[in-house]
């Protein structure tokens, strides 16, 4: 049995919502793995700025050195990647970062691919991920839905319409949800197709990955 952690940076979820991705997580995990949440007790309530990722890193980094004997690998929970290069220093197990996972994968399979996220102020961070991790010409264009994580969790089929609709500002085949809020809604579902959108979900591809990882 192989056992992976998935990193919780905020500490906004509720009862129901850490149940219902556990049951997602659950679904996604082939047999012989297990995939469980793990979530720090301090920190902002959801990343969507750069000064959450600021404030939430130290946090995210300390829950995962003092989890470390427990696991086999790790999954960041944040879409940005959260503090990767951190966990990767201080860590002896693999740390699978949801940006790096989908991003090669999207390249992989389409020459172009875009970016649906959140909101507007994350467009900065994820360009600098895009330019950084040599993903300049295959990523086309980067877009918001302009909707909260909290508003993800606690409203998700208004969210996910949301999501929906502005894939008809997209001109790629093929989609990465740039939130991880969105990533559980769309792998509950078995969304992988909306329309002639292919999307390249970040969670399903960071499973398959970390799995690859340890088995």
């Amino acid at each position: 049995m192989s056992n992976i952690g998935y990193l919780i940076p905020g500490t906004g979820l509720d009862d129901n919502e850490r149940t219902r991705r556990n049951m997602v997580l659950s679904k996604l995990a082939s047999d012989g793995t297990c995939i469980e949440l793990i979530e720090v007790a301090e920190g902002p309530p959801s990343i969507e700025s750069e000064a959450d990722e600021q404030e939430a890193v130290p946090h995210l980094v300390k829950l995962a050195q003092e989890k470390q004997n427990e696991y086999d690998a790790y999954i960041i929970g944040c879409y940005s990647d959260l503090g990767i290069h951190k966990l990767r220093e201080v860590l002896d197990i693999p740390v699978v970062g949801p940006v790096r996972a989908s991003f090669s994968t999207a390249a992989a399979a389409f020459d172009q691919f875009s970016i649906m996220t959140i909101n507007k102020e994350v467009i900065p961070i994820l360009d600098r991920q895009v330019q950084s991790l040599g993903y300049a010409s295959n990523n086309k264009e980067i877009d918001g839905v302009e909707i909260g994580v909290l508003e993800i969790i606690n409203k998700p089929e208004e969210s996910l319409k949301r999501f929906e609709d502005s894939l008809s500002r997209v001109t790629t085949s093929a989609v990465v949800p740039g939130c991880m809020s969105y990533a559980y809604l769309l792998a509950e579902k078995n969304i992988t197709q909306i329309g002639n959108i292919h999307i390249i979900n970040p969670l399903k591809v960071s499973v398959s990955m970390a799995e690859a990882m340890v088995n």
